[in-house]
């Protein structure tokens, strides 16, 4: 990394070394806290140091960051800068913090497409079972719609994270937080299929082993790329015209659980999320399921006029 941080090194190190150590942060959160930091320090000059900086400082930087920048970007500096100046506060490098009665951007929801239902069956069902190649594809996708996964931890997810007799996944999430995930009956048996009928060892080349579920045709670990790719190719195959990505089925994970009745918490742990708001945020209630849930739980609902 490259430092624009003459005098606030020490400070700056304390503050990743806490985000790293203590709050569990991935080494790419962490790089995106660095950038804005380091962006705000170009903007406001070499001969200032960031812990020195006052309200007025702060929101003249801003307001001149977010000139060239998105609202999501101008909302992901200031939750850098609010966590930054909360470490100097806790470590007594500073009394009070300059953020605190700057207002904060909300940066806009974009919520990913969701598919029926309907759209699922016909996307699974395009995988073709009798090849190696259509099984662990079904696998796939099978993982993030049945389970929630991520991309990153499909791809990481290894033979020895697997409990059939419990029927679950253990999970290695963001900022290495393990959990534990249910797989459905089905993604079990083709598992069962996949991993001892010699589905998943026809992609081994030569001795290599390898500890990941999925492999490549060479026999290398599989890339999120090619998961995008394959989502997007079944979809296609599946007729469905929205556009299409691995958080797709992550999503409509989510929202049709919670359409069946699931509460927002258990959504919470099975997707691995730290904070409930987040859960809130990216499970959204249908009109449809709003309105079925209040006819029937509503004292005045269903009452005559």
């Amino acid at each position: 990394m490259e430092l624009f941080f003459a005098i606030d090194t020490p400070y700056l190190d304390g503050f990743l070394d806490e985000l790293r150590l203590l709050y569990g942060r991935s080494e790419n959160t962490i790089d995106s806290y660095f950038q804005d930091l380091s962006t705000l320090s170009r903007i406001v000059g070499a001969s200032r140091a960031l812990i020195d900086l006052d309200e007025e400082d702060l929101r003249s930087a801003i307001s001149l960051y977010a000139i060239d920048h998105a609202p999501s970007s101008v909302a992901r500096l200031q939750v850098t800068l609010r966590a930054f100046f909360q470490y100097l506060i806790h470590e007594h490098y500073r009394a009070s913090s300059p953020m605190e009665k700057i207002e904060s951007v909300r940066a806009p929801v974009n919520l990913p497409e969701v598919l029926s239902i309907e759209e699922i069956v016909r996307l699974l069902e395009c995988c073709n079972l009798e090849t190696q190649r259509g099984m662990r594809d079904r696998l796939i996708l099978e993982f993030m719609y049945g389970s929630g996964l991520r991309v990153s931890e499909v791809v990481s997810a290894k033979v020895d994270d697997i409990d059939f007799e419990q029927g679950v996944l253990r999970v290695n999430g963001k900022g290495s937080r393990i959990r534990v995930v249910p797989l459905a009956t089905s993604t079990r048996k083709l598992l069962q299929r996949y991993l001892f009928d010699g589905i998943r060892s026809s992609f081994l080349i030569g001795r290599v082993r390898r500890e990941e579920i999925f492999l490549s045709t060479r026999g290398g670990i599989i890339s999120r790329q090619y998961v995008w790719q394959i989502v997007v190719k079944y979809g296609k195959a599946a007729g469905i015209q929205a556009p299409l990505h691995p958080h797709t089925l992550r999503h409509s994970c989510a929202t049709h659980m919670l359409n069946a009745g699931a509460d927002v918490r258990t959504i919470q742990v099975l997707l691995g999320h730290v904070s409930i708001s987040t859960t809130q945020i990216y499970t959204h209630v249908t009109p449809e399921h709003l309105l079925e849930v209040y006819r029937t739980s509503h004292p005045r609902a269903m009452e005559a006029i």
